[in-house]
This record gives C-alpha cells, structure tokens and sequence, in this order.
C-alpha cells in the first residue's frame, strides 16, 4: 500500500528526477517507472494514490496502459492523471476516452500538479470529539485513498463544509454539544448537502444508536472499534455512489 506514493510513469528519466522533485515539495513520494510494462511490475507490490502517466512513450503507450488498468477492477479505481509535452488536438478527450481520469500539459508548475491530484483524491469529512481517534483514521483512509479533513465538533464541521465538499462524511455518533445524529438531520436537511453520503460512528454497539443514526438520515453505521479492512469496504461502498471509486476487491491483504 502507498498512501502517500504517486506512480509516475514516463521514458525520460531527467523528468523523472523533475517530477520526484515536484511531488517531494508538495508532500508526495514518487515511484518511477521508465515504461508502461515496468509501471505493471510496480503495480504488483504497491497501490498508489495517484498514477502520473506520460501519453507518448515507446512500446506500450500510456493511452494503451490506461486502458489495461481501467479494464483490471484491481486497478480501475486507481485515478490516473495524464500529461503530455504535445499540443495534438484532441489529445484530451483521447486521454479521457482511454480512462484517464485528468489531463494537464507539461509544463506544469507544483501548484497545478498539486491542485490536480488533490482533485482526483476523495476528501473525506472526519467530525469526532477525541484526537487520538482522528489521527488513526487519517492514517487508515490515506491507506484507502483518501484525504481525510477533520472537525473536532460539529460546529467546526459546519465551518468546514462553508469551504469543502466532501465525498463522505464520517460522523461520531456521541459528541458533547451537538451531537452527530443532530448534525446528520441539519445536512440532511439541507438542500446543497443532503446529497453528501453519511457514515455514522460510535463506541456503543446499541441498536438504539443505530436506528437513530438512519432515522437522522445517516448512510451507514459501524461500531468502533472497526479494522482498517471494514472501513476500506464500507466507505468505497459510500464512495462508489457518487462515482469516486467503483466496487473493486479489497486492496488490503486479508490474510
């Protein structure tokens, strides 16, 4: 797993060395492979967040290296960010049609590449009481692909949301103040956000809590505490409703 990895995929190494550079300065490792075969062999130990994948290299191009990972549902929900130093019309919607999931021209400054792939990663709206707790799941859904932002109460989520839209919120059901179902029924509520996927969290393995939480008009509902491979399935469940990601085999190994 590689959450906070970026395969980039091109036959030049100097822009290789220019890229990792990049993604380093903007809080990302680069994996580097020098050809579409050999971005499949990497492929095979890790998951990245992002692939960064040149169109035009020789052998297998990276048009037809999309296309092989889109049609794998290993790799299908892995976004790949196309680039390209040409200026061929309709290059774009080529890219786009292959299953790239976004396109930008070289060159490109750490702003727009940074600005890209945080497109292209799921936010996730993380509302519990107890620090602790949030930086596990932090850690836990950056190894799913996620981006996590969090709120210590759910009036700092309501902040929150003034400026982000999250894919998923994940929402502790007991907090001092507000409570987490009283947030679900004011986001339910409300015309620009009810749309927005809930998933209800509680220490309290009460079936009380739980119809509470959906008669609020939360999605889901786990019981903490919870494994890394039950939140991966049940917020890729939430996620793939709202296209970020299709139902895929977990990329956690079980075993």
């Amino acid at each position: 797993m590689g959450p906070d990895k970026i395969l980039v995929v091109d036959d030049q190494p100097e822009f290789l060395e220019l890229l990792a550079l990049q993604l380093g300065l903007i809080g990302w490792e680069a994996i580097s492979a020098g050809s579409g075969r050999e971005a499949l062999e990497k492929l095979r130990d890790f998951r990245p967040a992002v692939v960064l994948l040149d169109m035009w290299m020789p052998g297998m191009s990276g048009l037809e290296l999309a296309r092989l990972l889109k049609n794998d549902p290993h790799y299908r929900s892995i976004p790949i960010l196309a680039f390209s130093a040409s200026v061929i019309d309709g290059e774009r919607q080529q890219c786009l049609e292959a299953g790239c999931d976004d396109y930008i021209s070289k060159p490109f400054t750490n702003q727009e590449l940074e600005e890209r792939i945080l497109r292209l990663i799921p936010k996730i709206l993380v509302v519990d009481d107890q620090p602790e707790f949030l930086e596990l799941l932090a850690l836990q859904l950056g190894f799913i692909g996620c981006q996590a932002i969090f709120a210590g109460s759910a009036r700092e989520a309501l902040e929150k949301l003034k400026d982000v839209r999250p894919a998923v919120v994940l929402l502790d059901v007991r907090m001092p103040g507000m409570s987490g179902p009283e947030l679900a029924r004011l986001l339910k509520n409300d015309p620009d956000r009810r749309s927005i996927p809930i998933f209800a969290l509680s220490a309290f393995a009460m079936d009380k809590d739980r119809q509470q939480c959906l008669e609020a008009g939360c999605d889901d509902y786990i019981s903490k505490p919870f494994t890394i491979q039950e939140l991966e399935e049940r917020v890729l469940r939430l996620l793939s409703r709202k296209g970020f990601a299709p139902q895929h085999e977990s990329s956690i190994d079980k075993s």
